[in-house]
């Protein structure tokens, strides 16, 4: 893998090579946002991260800790007899879930759904009672809301995206009286938006797999940057809060998933918090039940995103490689649903759990996987493979676990927000769209030959983002270039004389390539 070094500030020509043509080397006409507006969305960045440290790391961790270093032996088989009972399973398969299948939810929606409820309500009698709610309670209740080894909080988000993607996923009259439970419901204590996923999961970040427009786009910012991440963790705060989504539906006249959308912010941010806070009187209760978990998924969300979009390559043509832009990860052990392979939750099925038929899908296209150096790591968890990506040292892994001498590392300078592509890269799987290179075109780069020397590719130095490469997986040879930081360009594309095209969703999210949306002229 090969790692662009920090590319230069918005509005200037970059070069992939001192022999590059000027025509191929220049910058998009776009204009970069000022430093002051740079400055303050780091800061809120800096604000949120701290956020994090102090009052949901140590949950995290310890909660995580505690399950695998000694509790999972214990809990583990309780939860195993709880996941098998033959009564749940057929009262879960005869009275909630549409499928049979689905009643493989049923176990850990229930310990979820009570483990939240429980929490929530001791927390909010006490404050009743007494009046205010003591340090002690606040660290119980986040360690609560994280659960053991971290599974209340994975999953209340897990089953919130499974309901989100599938709209028939409970019986007709769960659909009709409650509703999506965990995306409606228990969301709001996770810091989630009501029908988030129904609308701007589904119908941008889905739609455009990662690229322009979508607003969890990161391609814009270097995945090994600490201060990038600062600037990314806005971005997802307004995705969260549902501002950046109702944005992008308005500007688009998608005014059906507009009004959705708008219906769950108004319950979010008027219709849960005012009757709280005039129950309780108390802000600060307000602020540990409903805004810190907003603060922290927000945070969390950056984080794991990061991971799962982290590479990225285009093809001939000047579009993502879908084997290289979605990340997938073997054999984790945090896993909950197959939600770890993120490439053929994007490329294969979005509402399959089943790790079998991941497994069948990526048997099937091993080839292309192979060619293309497919982004697959083993024996990781997402939330660790986005703190090493952060700090720049992503280990790569091989079956037969044997250290393999590693090519020497050189940088490709990349022009606007595109990478080296593969001329030789295989077709037939769903490609995001094009990005975009000077005059609208897509945009082609040589690549660095693996044998120049780093001065032959660019004289920037590698030392604040290169990566620590050790055991390469059979199907990540080297000789593929993945870039992993691109050019700094915030100014989110908006170039006159673009205008978006017309949406055209399906459920089945087998969607045509489509360009960067933008604001009409």
């Amino acid at each position: 893998m090969c790692l662009a070094a920090r590319l230069r500030p918005a509005g200037k020509a970059v070069s992939a090579a001192p022999s590059a043509a000027p025509s191929a080397a220049a910058a998009p006409s776009a204009a970069a946002p000022p430093p002051r507006r740079h400055s303050l969305e780091r800061a809120f960045g800096v604000l949120l991260s701290v956020n994090f440290l102090v009052f949901w790391a140590v949950p995290i961790f310890g909660m995580g800790q505690a399950y695998h270093l000694g509790l999972k032996h214990v809990l583990r088989p309780l939860y195993d007899r709880l996941d098998r009972s033959a009564a749940l399973r057929r009262f879960a398969a005869a009275y909630v879930y549409n499928k049979p299948a689905h009643a493989d939810f049923a176990a850990t929606a229930v310990l979820t759904f009570l483990s939240t409820t429980v929490a929530f309500g001791v927390a909010l009698r006490y404050q009743l009672v007494h009046g205010h709610l003591p340090w002690a309670l606040h660290a119980a209740y986040n360690c609560a809301w994280v659960g053991i080894g971290g599974r209340m909080m994975g999953s209340a988000y897990t089953f919130a995206h499974k309901e989100g993607h599938n709209g028939v996923l409970y019986q007709r009259w769960v659909r009709r009286t409650v509703g999506n439970l965990f995306e409606n419901w228990v969301g709001l204590l996770y810091g989630n938006v009501p029908y988030n996923f129904t609308t701007s999961h589904n119908h941008i970040h889905h739609a455009l797999d990662g690229g322009k427009g979508d607003t969890f786009y990161c391609y814009d910012l270097d995945r090994s940057s600490l201060s990038d991440f600062m600037l990314y963790q806005r971005r997802i705060f307004l995705h969260m809060a549902g501002l950046s989504s109702l944005r992008y539906f308005r500007l688009r006249g998608m005014h059906k998933q507009e009004r959705l959308l708008a219906r769950g912010c108004a319950i979010f941010w008027l219709a849960f918090p005012l009757p709280l806070l005039l129950l309780t009187r108390s802000p600060w209760f307000l602020c540990v039940v409903w805004l810190q978990p907003l603060c922290a998924m927000s945070f969390f969300l950056a984080l794991v995103n990061w991971a799962f979009h982290a590479f990225i390559e285009l093809d001939a043509s000047g579009r993502h490689l879908p084997h290289v832009n979605a990340l997938t990860i073997l054999d984790g052990q945090d896993d909950n649903f197959g939600e770890d392979d993120h490439m053929a939750h994007h490329y294969e099925n979005p509402i399959a759990h089943a790790r079998s038929r991941h497994d069948a899908w990526r048997a099937r296209i091993m080839p292309e996987l192979k060619a293309n150096r497919a982004s697959i790591f083993k024996e990781i968890s997402i939330v660790e493979l986005g703190i090493l990506t952060l700090l720049g040292q992503v280990r790569r892994f091989r079956e037969d676990s044997e250290r393999a001498p590693l090519p020497p590392i050189h940088p490709v300078r990349m022009c606007g927000c595109v990478g080296g592509h593969a001329a030789d890269a295989p077709r037939g799987l769903h490609q995001s769209p094009p990005l975009l290179g000077p005059a609208g075109r897509p945009a082609s780069l040589p690549r660095a030959s693996s044998s120049a020397s780093p001065s032959a590719t660019t004289s920037t130095s590698l030392a604040s983002c290169r990566l620590r490469r050790r055991q390469l997986s059979p199907w990540l040879a080297p000789g593929r270039e993945h870039a992993l930081t691109l050019r700094r360009r915030l100014a989110t594309g908006r170039r006159a004389g673009r205008t978006p095209p017309p949406h055209t969703h399906t459920r089945t999210h087998a969607h045509t390539p489509r360009d960067e949306w933008r604001r009409p002229s």
